[in-house]
């Protein structure tokens, strides 16, 4: 069982870096190509398209997101002690 984990491991470690190697291969003779499906989704069974979205927010987008959600807080919290010490 260790070795056959083992294995299967190595196999999508070395297939992996092939994939990382082929597609910048790939990406200085076309833009965009990719490969779509790892070799651990081909066993597997998994689907490539249930792979987790990638946020569509910019980190600049998000630090603002993060930042004006923390002043809210901050200013809700404030306004709770001021309304306490009366």
């Amino acid at each position: 069982m260790r070795k056959q984990t083992e294995d299967k491991l190595f196999r999508v470690y070395m297939t992996d870096g092939l994939k990382a190697i082929a597609d910048n291969s790939a990406k200085l003779v076309k833009e965009g190509v990719s490969l779509k499906s790892r070799y651990i989704e081909i066993i597997d069974g998994i689907k490539p398209d249930k792979q987790p979205e990638k946020p569509k927010e910019t980190g600049e987008q998000i630090i603002n997101r993060i930042t004006s959600g923390l002043n809210a807080l901050a200013k809700k919290e404030g306004s709770s002690d001021n309304n306490d010490a009366g």
